[in-house]
C-alpha cells in the first residue's frame, strides 16, 4: 500500500470489518501524512453499516487530477508486468504483455519521474519470458518487479541523472532485487551497482547476434555519455566481436581505433582542416585538446593533408609507432565534468581522481595508472606504496589549503601537513606516511615541528588557526613572530629566543624591546594591525606602509623611520623628505594587496590607477619615481583625445596585464584599436610617443586588420583579456595550417609576430609525440 506514495502526499484509509457474528464491526480510519510521518488511526464509529475498505489518495502537487488516469500512472511506472495485464480508463485501455517492455516515450521534456526507453530493443536473456535486460534504443530504466526506480547510490554503470541508465532497461526481482526500497518506493536505497553491471556484462552478448540493430556509432555514444563504465562494457563486446561501424566515414570500435567519440572534431576530415559534425553532447568537449592527445588521435586516424603538415616539420612522425587503444574511459578521464565538459589541461588531483575512481568503480590505483598511461603522470602510482589505497573517504587529506591538490611537484608544507591532520584526525606522524604512501614529499623536519607544535603552541604561525601551519624549521623566526608570543604569553623577549631555540630555531631579535607594545606589532605587521604575515626583517619595508603606519599611530613620516630604525630595519630608499599619507593611494598595490616594493611587478595598471585624467598620470609618475619607482615612460606635454581615451584604467586594453617597462606585444595594440575604433598604427604611434615600445610598429605582410585579429581569437576573448601563449596549442596551429593552405611553421610565426611568444611548432610537436599513449606492455 504504500507504493501510494509514489503518486500521493497522504494516504486515508477507511475500512469496517466483518464480524464473526455476521455483522459489521466499528469504523476505523487511518491517516498517513507522507512515507516518513507515523500512522493516526481514529475510530469514527461504533458500527459500520456494510463492511469493506475504502482508500483515498491526496495526489501530490506534480500529478494533475484533470489529465490523470490509472492508464497514465501504469503507462508512466509500470515497464515489465508479471502477469498479462490490462488497464482501462473510459475508452481508452493499455495493454502488456507479460514479461515484455512495455516502450515508452517520454515527451514531456521534463524531469519527471516516468519511464522512458523505446525504439529497437533486444531482450536478455534471449527466448525468456522473464528478462532482467531489456536493451533500448532510445531512453534506459532500471526497475524492481517491473515498476520504474532511480538508483539513490549512482556510480559504475549507474550514471548520476535520470533513470541511471542509458540504452538498457534492467529489471531487479527475485535474487537480484534489492532489500531496501523508499517507502514511496521510488528510490532503491541498496547500492545495486555490482548487480546492475553483472547482469549488463552478461547481457552484452546478445547485442551482436543477427543484424544488431544497436550496434551503431550513435547509439554507443549515447550509452558511454551516460555512463564509461557501460561503455567501456559495450565497447569490449563489440570488438571482441569485430564489430565496427562507421559513422561520417569514420570507422569506431575496431582493434585500431577503439571508441573515441571525440575523434570527430578532433581529426580534420579533408585538406582544408574541416571536421564532421554531430548532435551529440559528449564528443565534442570544449577548447582544444592536449597536444599529445590530439597527436595521438591523428597517428592512429592519419589523414594525409594533415599528417604532411606535421611531417614538414617532424619526419619522425611518419614512423611513429603503436598506439594506446582508446575506450570511452579515456575520454571520460581526459574532460573536466564542472561547468560543462571541457579538454583537461592538467592532471586532475588526487581528490579528484578518488571521485572518479568511485564514479567508475575501479580502484584509485587504476585511475592513476590509467591517466599515466594517458600522458597525465603527475600521480604516476609507480611511487606510491603497495599498500597505498585512494579513497573518497580519505581524499580530502591530499588537498592543500587552496584548490590545487597535493602533488610530487612541490613538497608538503607544515600547512599543508598541519590541513591533512586534521582531516585524517590520524595525528602528526601517522598523516605525513599516509602522505608519504602516494609518492609526496614531506621532510622530516616539517613533521617534528609540527609534531612539537602540538605540545608548544609557540610554534605556530596562528595558535587560533593550526592549519596555517608552523614556524619553518631552516629560517630566521621574524620578528613579528617573537614580538607577538612576548605580548600574548606576558614574557619578555629573551625568554621568547631561548624558548624557540630550545627547538632548533634561530632567532635574531635584533632590537627588539625586552617588553614589545601593541605599536611594536603594528610596526612589524603588513596591515596595520599587528598581525602576521609580518614584514621580513632583512628588507626595508614598504615606503606605503611607512606612510600608512605614521597615519594610523599619528605620527610624521620622519618619525616612523626613527621607530624602524630603532628596530634594526634599513630605510627605504629613497624616501621623500615631503612624504606624506596623501601619497598611500598611489603606493598600494590594488592587483594584489597590501603596499608596493621596489621588488614586486609593477604593471600599467597601477600607474594609470585612480588617475582621472592624464595630467594626474603625470603627477602619479612624479611621485613614484620620488620612490624610488622606475617607470620607464612620461606623459607628453599636449596629450591628444586618443591618448586621454588609451592611457586610462578603463580604457581600451587591459593595462594590469602589462609589466611597466615591458615591451608592449602588438595583440594588446590590435585588441586597443579595434575596441578605440582606430588604426593599429594610430595606437601604437601614441604608445611610442609616451616612450611605451611595441613588439612591432605594423601587422604582419600580407595580413589585414580583420585576419589578424580572427587568428588570435580576438573574438572568443572575454572582455579585458588578451591572447595567452595556451591559447595556441597544436590542434588550433594545424588546423589553422589546413585552412589558410600554408605550413604550420608559418602560422607560429604569424602569431609571433603579432606578439605572441608561441614556441617552435617542430619542438611542440616532439615534445607532444614523447607522451603519445603507447599500448601498456605485457
Amino acid at each position: 500500500m504504500l507504493s501510494y506514495f509514489m503518486l500521493a502526499d497522504e494516504i486515508r484509509v477507511t475500512t469496517c470489518r466483518m464480524g464473526a457474528d455476521g455483522v459489521p464491526g466499528p469504523v476505523l480510519e487511518v491517516s498517513i501524512c507522507g512515507p516518513g510521518h507515523l500512522f493516526r488511526i481514529v475510530r469514527t464509529a461504533a458500527r459500520g453499516s456494510e463492511p469493506g475498505t475504502r482508500v483515498r489518495l491526496y495526489l501530490r502537487a506534480d500529478v494533475d487530477p484533470g489529465s490523470w488516469s490509472n492508464v497514465d500512472v501504469l503507462e508512466r511506472l509500470l515497464a515489465i508486468a508479471e502477469f498479462p495485464t490490462t488497464a482501462r480508463h473510459g475508452a481508452v485501455a493499455s495493454v502488456w504483455e507479460a514479461g515484455r517492455l512495455k516502450t515508452r516515450q517520454d515527451t514531456s521534456h521534463r524531469e519527471g519521474f516516468e519511464l522512458n526507453a523505446h525504439g529497437h530493443h533486444v531482450y536478455w536473456p534471449p527466448d525468456s519470458v522473464d528478462p532482467q535486460v531489456v536493451w533500448c534504443e532510445k531512453g534506459g530504466a532500471l526497475l524492481v518487479d517491473g515498476l520504474l526506480v532511480e538508483p539513490t547510490v549512482r556510480k559504475g554503470v549507474l550514471s548520476s541523472s535520470g533513470s541511471g541508465l542509458t540504452g538498457a532497461v534492467v529489471n531487479l526481482r527475485g535474487d537480484s532485487s534489492p532489500a531496501r526500497l523508499s517507502v514511496d518506493r521510488r528510490n532503491v536505497i541498496d547500492d545495486v551497482a555490482s548487480t546492475v553491471s553483472e547482469l549488463l556484462e552478461t547481457a552484452t552478448c546478445v547485442l551482436t547476434r543477427g543484424d544488431a540493430p544497436l550496434a551503431t556509432f550513435e547509439w554507443l555514444s549515447a550509452v558511454a555519455d551516460g555512463s564509461a563504465t557501460l561503455g567501456d562494457i559495450v565497447t569490449s563486446t563489440f570488438t571482441s566481436d569485430g564489430r565496427e561501424m562507421t559513422f561520417q566515414g569514420m570507422v569506431f570500435g575496431d582493434a585500431q581505433h577503439g571508441f573515441f567519440p571525440a575523434d570527430l572534431f578532433l581529426v580534420p576530415s579533408n585538406r582544408y582542416g574541416e571536421t564532421r559534425g554531430y548532435a551529440g553532447s559528449w564528443d565534442r568537449p570544449h577548447g582544444y585538446a592536449p597536444d599529445h592527445i590530439h597527436l595521438w588521435r591523428v597517428l592512429a586516424r592519419r589523414p594525409r593533408a594533415a599528417l604532411r603538415k606535421l611531417a614538414e616539420l617532424c619526419p619522425e612522425i611518419e614512423d611513429a609507432g603503436p598506439l594506446r587503444r582508446p575506450t570511452p574511459s579515456d575520454q571520460w578521464l581526459l574532460q573536466t565534468s564542472g561547468g560543462g565538459r571541457s579538454w583537461r589541461e592538467t592532471a586532475p588531483g588526487l581528490r579528484n581522481m578518488a571521485s572518479a575512481a568511485d564514479t567508475l568503480q575501479w580502484t584509485g590505483r587504476e585511475v592513476a595508472q590509467r591517466l599515466t598511461d594517458l600522458g597525465f603522470p603527475a600521480h604516476d602510482p609507480r611511487y606510491w606504496s603497495d599498500d597505498a589505497q585512494l579513497t573518497t573517504a580519505d581524499s580530502a587529506a591530499l588537498d592543500g589549503r587552496h584548490p590545487a591538490s597535493l602533488s610530487r611537484a612541490e613538497p608538503v608544507t607544515s600547512a599543508d601537513l598541519m590541513l591533512a591532520t586534521e582531516r585524517t584526525r590520524k595525528g602528526v606522524t601517522a598523516t605525513a606516511g599516509f602522505l608519504r604512501g602516494f609518492g609526496l614529499h614531506v621532510a622530516d623536519d616539517i613533521v617534528a615541528m609540527c609534531e612539537a607544535a602540538e605540545k608548544d603552541d609557540l610554534l605556530w604561525l596562528n595558535p587560533e588557526d593550526r592549519s596555517a601551519g608552523c614556524l619553518a624549521p631552516d629560517a630566521v623566526v621574524p620578528l613579528g613572530h617573537i614580538a607577538h608570543a612576548s605580548v600574548r604569553l606576558d614574557i619578555p623577549v629573551p625568554q621568547v629566543c631561548r624558548m624557540l631555540a630550545a627547538h632548533g630555531l634561530r632567532t635574531d631579535a635584533g632590537r627588539l624591546p625586552e617588553r614589545p607594545s601593541e605599536e611594536t606589532l603594528v610596526l612589524l605587521g603588513t596591515d596595520g594591525k599587528g598581525r602576521r604575515p609580518w614584514l621580513d626583517g632583512t628588507q626595508p619595508p614598504p615606503p606605503g606602509y611607512v606612510l600608512d603606519v605614521a597615519e594610523r599611530l599619528e605620527l610624521e613620516p620622519s618619525e616612523v623611520l626613527t621607530k624602524y630604525d630603532a628596530l634594526g630595519f634599513a630605510r627605504p630608499e629613497p624616501f621623500p623628505a615631503d612624504a606624506t599619507p596623501d601619497d598611500i593611494w598611489l603606493l598600494y598595490d590594488e592587483l594584489y594587496g597590501g603596499f608596493l616594493t621596489r621588488q614586486d611587478r609593477l604593471t600599467y595598471g597601477h600607474v594609470f590607477s585612480q588617475a582621472e585624467d592624464l595630467e594626474e598620470v603625470r603627477y602619479k609618475l612624479g611621485r613614484l619615481r620620488a620612490y624610488g619607482f622606475d617607470v620607464p615612460m612620461d606623459v607628453p606635454p599636449r596629450p591628444t583625445g586618443l591618448d586621454h581615451e588609451i592611457f586610462h584604467e578603463n580604457g581600451p586594453g587591459n593595462w594590469w596585464l602589462v609589466d611597466a617597462g615591458d615591451v608592449v606585444p602588438l595583440s594588446f595594440v590590435l585588441l586597443a584599436a579595434h575596441e578605440a575604433g582606430v588604426s593599429p598604427t594610430s595606437v601604437v604611434k601614441r604608445l611610442h610617443a609616451y616612450h611605451i615600445p611595441t613588439s612591432h610598429d605594423g601587422l604582419p605582410k600580407g595580413l589585414s586588420f580583420s585576419e589578424a585579429l580572427r587568428l588570435m581569437r580576438a573574438h572568443e576573448l572575454d572582455e579585458g583579456d588578451t591572447p595567452e601563449v595556451q591559447q595556441f596549442p597544436l590542434q588550433y596551429l594545424l588546423e589553422t595550417a589546413l585552412r589558410k593552405r600554408t605550413g604550420i611553421a608559418n602560422i607560429a610565426s604569424l602569431l609571433q609576430q603579432l606578439g605572441i611568444p608561441v614556441p617552435d611548432p617542430a619542438e611542440t610537436i616532439r615534445t607532444a609525440l614523447a607522451h603519445v599513449p603507447r599500448p601498456a606492455p605485457h
